[in-house]
C-alpha cells in the first residue's frame, strides 16, 4: 500500500463526517492513527475505549448504499465521486461517520451523557423494528444481530445527545443588529472608468432603478445582504447608509458598484439570518469540544481488513433505512 494511500486512510478517521443529525463538517483531523494487527475478529477499528465491528459498519453500510441507489438507480456505478468510484465513495462516507459516532460516545462517557429509561425503550423498538427488514440473508452473511443493532441505535442516540448537550449551552440571544439584513439596489461593473458616468447622470437626476436595468453588468438589481457574507470595505458601506441614501464608487475584489439603500433593515431576512447564526454557533461550539478529543485518542485501523470489503448489489437491497426509523422512533 502506498504512502499516500495511507495517509488518505489516515486521515479518514481523523475527520468528521457530515452527520444526518448534525449536519457538521470539520470538527478536526488531528487523531493518532496506528495500523495495527492489534485487532481481532470481525475488529475494524478502534478509537480510544470504542471499536467498531463489520457487522456495525454493513448496518451502515447497507443503508447509504440504497439511498445512493434510490438517487441514482442502476446507473449508479457509472458515476464520477471526486476520482473515486462509488463503491470507495460509501465506503469512505460510512468510515468517517462510524469514527465521528465513536468519539461522540467517548465524549458521553466524559461528560457523564447516558440515555434514559424512556430513550432507551425508543431505542429499542427502532432496533427490532429495523432489524426486521432485513433479509435473512444479509443478517446471515453479515453476522448482523439484534444486539448489534441495538448497540449502533444506542451510539446514535448518545451521540445525537451529546451534540445537543453542548450545542445548548451555545445557544446564546443573537440581536437584530447582529443578524441585521440590509436590502440595497445595486449597479455592478467591472470598468472603473464607467464609475464617474454613472454618477454623474444619478447626480443629474437620472432614476437610480432605470439607469441599473440599462447598465448594470448583473441583471440582479435588488439584494439583500448580512454581516459577514461580502468583503469588510463593501459591508462598512451597506451598514453604514440611510434608506434612500445612494454611495459612491466601491471597489471590490471581483468589480465596482453603486448601489442605493433601500432599507436598513430587512425584518424576514433579519430573523431568518438569526437562525444561520445560531446554527453556525452551534457547530462551532461542537466542534472546539469535538477537536479537543479528538487530537488525543489514539486510534488503531485494519486497512487490510477494510480493504477486503466490497459491495454486493445483491446482499446490499433492501427497504431498511436505519435513519428514517431513528427520525420515526427515537427523535423527538
Amino acid at each position: 500500500m502506498n504512502l499516500k494511500y495511507i495517509r488518505k486512510r489516515m486521515a479518514v478517521l481523523g475527520l468528521s463526517a457530515v452527520l444526518t443529525m448534525t449536519g457538521l463538517t470539520g470538527c478536526g483531523n488531528q487523531t493518532k492513527l496506528v495500523f495495527t494487527t492489534g485487532l481481532s475478529g470481525n475488529q475494524v477499528f478502534k478509537i480510544g475505549t470504542e471499536t467498531c465491528t463489520m457487522p456495525e459498519i454493513m448496518i451502515y453500510l447497507t443503508t447509504f448504499y440504497n439511498q445512493y441507489a434510490e438517487i441514482y438507480g442502476k446507473e449508479m456505478w457509472n458515476y464520477d465521486f471526486g476520482g473515486v468510484s462509488l463503491e470507495e465513495h460509501v465506503k469512505d462516507e460510512v468510515l468517517s461517520k462510524l469514527a465521528q459516532i465513536k468519539i461522540m460516545n467517548l465524549m458521553a462517557e466524559e461528560r457523564g451523557i447516558t440515555l434514559s429509561e424512556e430513550e432507551e425503550q425508543r431505542v429499542s423498538k427502532a432496533a427490532e423494528v429495523y432489524y426486521e427488514t432485513l433479509s435473512e440473508e444479509l443478517k446471515k452473511q453479515e453476522d448482523i444481530t439484534k444486539e448489534i443493532v441495538q448497540k449502533v441505535y444506542e451510539e446514535y442516540a448518545a451521540a445525537n445527545k451529546v451534540y445537543a448537550n453542548i450545542t445548548e449551552a451555545a445557544d446564546m440571544e443573537i440581536s437584530d443588529d447582529e443578524a441585521r439584513t440590509v436590502t440595497v439596489q445595486k449597479i455592478y461593473f467591472q470598468n472603473e472608468d464607467r464609475g464617474k458616468q454613472i454618477l454623474e447622470r444619478i447626480q443629474s437626476g437620472e432614476a437610480f432603478e432605470a439607469i441599473a436595468a440599462e447598465v448594470s453588468e448583473d441583471k440582479q438589481l435588488v439584494q439583500s445582504y448580512a454581516r459577514g457574507t461580502v468583503e469588510t470595505a463593501f459591508e462598512e458601506v451597506l451598514f453604514s447608509m440611510d434608506a434612500g441614501e445612494i454611495s459612491d464608487v466601491i471597489k471590490t475584489s471581483d468589480g465596482f458598484y453603486i448601489v442605493k439603500c433601500i432599507s436598513t433593515i430587512d425584518y424576514e431576512a433579519t430573523q431568518e439570518n438569526k437562525l444561520v447564526l445560531a446554527d453556525k454557533r452551534k457547530k462551532e461550539a461542537f466542534s472546539q469540544a469535538y477537536t479537543e478529543i479528538a487530537k488525543n485518542t489514539h486510534s488503531q485501523f485494519r486497512d487490510k481488513q477494510w480493504e477486503k470489503l466490497t459491495l454486493r448489489e445483491e446482499i446490499y437491497e433492501t427497504e431498511a433505512n436505519f435513519f428514517e426509523i431513528y427520525e420515526e422512533y427515537v427523535k423527538q
